[in-house]
């Protein structure tokens, strides 16, 4: 086995699984030299990404049992879900419309990148197995520049001092990387597109439902930039 040199939080997402494809591009990685890790916090469409990121996890071949992790932190993020409109225990709707909306201020889930942060560092330094001279190893976020009005952890502010965190926890064995910090979704899927990433098995509706919706804020992004790279959405929506 190859030593670990990046583990990534994978959603299943679009935005994750580009970052995956651009990580193992310009960082040169095999499969099994990337830790994917997938969490569930106990929101509504949870069960979706993570089926979504089994599939990416196929495509790209990183071994199942050893180098992808499936990481349950429900019970951890239990009051944040709670007050957040994703979480399964909150009755509010999923607002719809597009992602500029105030409504989907309420799609927050207070804590989340910096609960994730916190465990994909951890699983990067263990990696090491105690040998940090080896070399560093990077933890990879997707967060983009979409996400900074809205989401205060996917802001390059908090990627500074969360990637100073992590150094200095680590002794400076483990970074962050972002490489999707400066792009928006209409970025992004033109990288994809040219990385020939499997759109097709990425989960982006926020609703609890097989069949993505196209009508929530994450969906109508997710189709605004699929029709400004003129190319069409591979997945199956209910309204498009």
């Amino acid at each position: 086995m190859s030593k670990v040199r990046a583990v990534i939080a994978l959603s299943g997402g679009l935005d994750s699984t580009v970052a995956l494809a651009m990580t193992m591009e310009t960082q040169k990685l095999k499969p099994d030299e990337m830790i994917a890790v997938t969490f569930y916090y106990g929101s509504k469409h949870g069960v979706w990404e993570t089926r979504a990121a089994e599939k990416v996890r196929q495509f790209y071949g990183i071994p199942a049992v050893t180098n992808h992790l499936k990481i349950d932190l429900s019970a951890s993020l239990a009051a944040a879900a709670k007050v957040s409109s994703l979480g399964a225990t909150n009755p509010a709707a999923i607002p719809e419309g597009h992602y500029n909306d105030e409504t989907m201020r309420s799609t927050v889930v207070p804590g989340r990148n910096l609960m994730f942060l916190s465990v994909l560092s951890s699983v990067a330094e263990a990696s090491l197995g105690g040998m940090r001279q080896e070399g560093t190893v990077m933890v990879v976020l997707g967060v983009h520049q979409g996400d900074h009005h809205i989401y205060p952890d996917c802001r390059p502010e908090f990627v500074r001092a969360a990637g100073e965190a992590v150094c200095e926890s680590t002794d400076y064995s483990v970074g962050l990387y972002t490489p999707l910090l400066n792009m928006d979704k209409a970025d992004i899927v033109r990288a994809g597109i040219a990385l020939k990433v499997p759109f097709q098995h990425t989960r982006t509706c926020y609703k609890n439902q097989e069949r993505s919706c196209g009508k929530c804020g994450s969906c109508v992004e997710r189709l605004e930039a699929f029709a400004a790279n003129g190319v069409t959405d591979p997945i199956l929506y209910e309204v498009q």
